[in-house]
């Protein structure tokens, strides 16, 4: 590598080279293939899937709220125990809701499961949520300290 110079080497003599060519031509048609493939995949997707079926939560039966039988005008999902002690199997107590309780002493309207039974969190105390793509989350002001 004796005698070697950058500034031979490269061909620029004074400021820019002028001869110069598209070194990523290949690229350039690989990412535009790419790019026109994930237009057609969401195209197609939105046309011929079921958007509402793919977000939609799965309550404590492994049932999916707003789309299983009977539960059609249940969409959100309500979690009834948020204590420490449910916390590696929180979803099981999970419950399929006509509407997110707004206020902790709203009354809470449930498609039943077989581990929270019908009639079962009347008189508890629930949780202000809102209502965050299917599921009901709790505002942590309200849920209490276990």
């Amino acid at each position: 590598m004796r005698g070697f110079k950058v500034r031979e080497a490269s061909g620029v003599e004074a400021g820019l080279k002028e001869d110069r060519g598209c070194t990523d031509a290949l690229f350039l048609a690989i990412w535009l293939l790419f790019l026109a493939s994930m237009v057609a995949l969401t195209v197609y997707s939105r046309g011929a899937g079921d958007l509402d079926r793919l977000i939609a939560s799965v309550d404590g039966d492994n049932k999916m709220c707003g789309q299983a039988p009977g539960r059609e005008d249940f969409k959100y999902l309500y979690i009834t125990d948020y204590s420490l002690s449910a916390a590696t199997n929180i979803f099981d107590g999970g419950v399929c809701v006509k509407k997110c309780p707004a206020a902790s002493a709203d009354a809470v309207e449930f498609y039943p499961t077989t581990k929270v039974a019908a009639g079962s969190l009347a008189g508890k105390d629930g949780y202000q949520s809102q209502t965050v793509l299917t599921y009901c989350i709790p505002k942590p002001s309200t849920l209490s300290a276990e």
